[in-house]
């Protein structure tokens, strides 16, 4: 029933039992402001009104989670840039800022920025001169110099995912971000070998 709500296809829930069962699940899978958006730009008229009222309210704790997490990631990215280290924006803040059509649309819990093996020292230290320290609690950025932290070994080009990295704006920043087909390659890496399928 939930991918039938997300895709308009197939009979969509009838009681509400039915609906409470898909905001739930809409929640565990990270998609509550997805389906939202869905379901209120299709204008469905059958949606109880308190499944649509938990849906707007995950919809706006994302939304306020998310501006204050992209807030912070400009100051951090243009700490970096000032730096002069390269920075590639990974997963969530990627597809939130340049994919989706708002950045409410993909809930996140930190940002995840890849730079090269060799500058990863030197980010950090930018990161904690500009008041980001690595044991900060909730940790805001996840700093990478691979596209797996999988305990299989995986033969990536990185020169070839720095040379096919484009730039993209996020928070006034122009940075870099994965060429679409690195961003589905690194979806998938992380979604299967690091979370086996148990989460979106």
């Amino acid at each position: 029933m939930l991918l039938a709500c997300l895709s308009g296809n197939g009979p969509r829930p009838a009681s509400e039992r039915e609906w409470e069962d898909v905001v739930r699940r809409s929640l565990r899978h990270g998609i509550s402001p997805i389906l939202y958006h869905i379901l209120r730009s299709e204008e469905v008229r059958d949606v109880p009104d308190a499944a649509l009222k938990d849906l707007r309210r995950f919809t706006l704790e994302a939304s306020a989670a998310n501006t204050g997490l992209f807030h912070e990631l400009g100051k951090a990215l243009r700490a970096l840039r000032n730096a002069g280290v390269a920075v590639v924006v990974l997963k969530g803040a990627h597809l939130a800022g340049n994919v989706y059509e708002s950045i409410a649309l993909r809930p996140m819990s930190d940002v995840d920025l890849m730079v090269k093996r060799e500058d990863l020292g030197r980010a950090q230290e930018v990161l904690l001169a500009a008041g980001y320290p690595p044991q900060r609690e909730p940790l805001l950025f996840d700093m990478h110099w691979g596209l797996s932290m999988a305990r299989t070994e995986l033969n990536i080009d990185l020169d070839g995912v720095w040379e096919r990295a484009e730039a993209v704006e996020i928070e006034g920043a122009t940075v870099l971000g994965l060429s679409p087909e690195d961003l589905l390659l690194h979806v998938c890496i992380h979604f299967s070998l690091q979370h086996l399928f148990a989460s979106a």
